[in-house]
C-alpha cells in the first residue's frame, strides 16, 4: 500500500508501557525511525519488513497501540531486588508505605505483588531530600581555637521504648574547637538543665577552662528559667540556632 505519511498532518509520537520489554519505556519514534508506514487510521511499526506493532490513529492525529496489556510477573524481572514494601514504594514514585500496603491489601493495582515480607527501611534519602525546604548549611572550616570557648547542645528523643533503666532521651554536648562528644542519658526532659551542671563541672574541671557560650535550637528544655539564670550568673553566652533546619 502506498505510504500516506505526507497526506497526513503531524502525528504525536507517545511513550508506552509494554509488558514483557527490556526497557521500561517503548520509543515509538526510535522503533520507526528507519521503516514507519503510515496509512489513514493505521500505523505499522516494522522492523526488517517485519510487522511488530500497530497502532490506530484517532480523529486527534494520536496513535494508540493495539492490543491489552498483559499482567504477569514480568514486571519483577527487571530487579535483582526482592518485590517488598520498599521496592514498590520507590516505583510509585516514593509514595508513602500506608497507601501502597492498601493497594495490596485491596488489590487495587493488577499485578502489584509482594514475594517479601522485609520491613522497609524508616529513613529513606530521597523522601528527607524531597521535603526540605531548604539545603543544608555548608560546613564551615572556622572552629573556636580554646577548649569549651563554645559547646553545641541538642536533646533527641523519645525512644519508642525506653531502656531497662527508664531512659527514654539523651543529650548531647559537642566541644567546637576539639570535637570532643559527651552524651547523657534522660528519663525526662527536665532533666536537661542538672545535665548540664554536671557536665559543665566535669568539663571545666578535666581541660581547666570555662564555658564561654553554649548554642542550642531554643527548644523549652534550654529556656527554663533556671537555666536562663544559671547561664546567667556564670557568664555563659547563649546562642540559638534555627529549629528543624537540615
Amino acid at each position: 500500500m502506498e505510504n500516506l505519511s505526507e497526506q497526513l498532518s503531524s502525528l504525536e509520537f507517545c511513550m508506552f508501557l509494554i509488558s514483557g520489554a527490556t526497557s521500561c519505556l517503548f520509543s515509538t519514534l526510535l522503533a520507526t525511525r528507519e521503516s514507519p508506514s503510515i496509512f489513514p487510521h493505521t500505523l505499522w511499526l516494522l522492523d526488517k519488513k517485519e510487522r511488530l506493532f500497530t497502532a490506530s490513529i484517532d480523529s486527534s492525529n494520536s496513535a494508540t497501540l493495539d492490543g491489552s496489556t498483559v499482567a504477569s510477573e514480568a514486571a519483577l524481572a527487571v530487579s535483582t531486588l526482592p518485590a517488598d514494601l520498599s521496592l514498590w514504594h520507590r516505583r510509585f514514585t516514593h509514595h508513602n508505605y500506608a497507601d501502597v500496603k492498601r493497594m495490596v491489601q485491596h488489590k487495587l493495582v493488577t499485578g502489584l505483588v509482594l514475594d517479601s515480607d522485609n520491613k522497609p527501611d524508616p529513613i529513606c534519602e530521597p523522601c528527607i531530600a524531597g521535603k526540605m525546604s531548604a539545603n543544608p548549611f555548608p560546613s564551615s572550616a572556622n572552629h573556636n581555637r580554646s577548649p569549651l570557648a563554645l559547646i553545641h547542645s541538642d536533646l533527641h528523643g523519645p525512644l519508642p521504648i525506653a531502656t531497662h533503666q527508664g531512659y527514654k532521651y539523651w543529650i548531647t554536648f559537642i566541644d567546637n574547637s576539639t570535637c570532643f562528644r559527651a552524651v547523657y542519658l534522660l528519663k525526662n526532659k527536665s532533666q536537661a538543665f542538672e545535665v548540664f551542671k554536671e557536665y559543665k563541672a566535669w568539663a571545666e574541671n578535666q581541660l581547666s577552662a570555662k564555658i564561654l557560650e553554649l548554642q542550642d535550637d531554643k527548644g523549652g528544655e534550654y529556656m527554663s528559667k533556671k537555666f536562663l539564670q544559671f547561664t546567667a550568673q556564670h557568664g555563659i553566652q547563649r546562642r540559638h540556632s534555627t529549629r528543624n533546619r537540615p
